[in-house]
C-alpha cells in the first residue's frame, strides 16, 4: 500500500503521473473491512493525506495499523 502524490506534467503533454511519498509492506493482503476503513479516512480529506505523507518509516499511518515501511524523498 503506497501514498503517492500527483504530479501533473508540466509541459501539458498529458504524461501526468502520481509518484510514491510513503510505503507500507504489508506481510498478507488486508482484509476487505481494513481497507474500507482506510478509504474512509482518506476520502476526499486532504489534511489526512498530508499527515499520512508526512508519516516516518518505522510510524503507523495516523488512525491506521499500517505500518511504513518505506519513505522517498519528495520529487522521487
Amino acid at each position: 500500500m503506497e501514498v503517492a502524490r500527483w504530479e501533473p506534467d508540466p509541459t501539458g503533454a498529458r504524461k501526468d503521473r502520481g509518484s510514491a511519498v510513503v510505503e507500507c509492506d504489508l506481510p498478507e493482503a488486508p482484509a476487505a473491512a481494513r481497507i474500507a476503513d482506510l478509504f474512509r479516512l482518506s476520502a476526499g480529506n486532504h489534511a489526512q493525506l498530508e499527515r499520512w505523507a508526512e508519516t516516518a518509516a518505522g510510524d503507523a499511518l495516523a488512525g491506521t495499523t499500517f505500518i511504513v515501511t518505506r519513505r522517498y524523498q519528495r520529487g522521487r
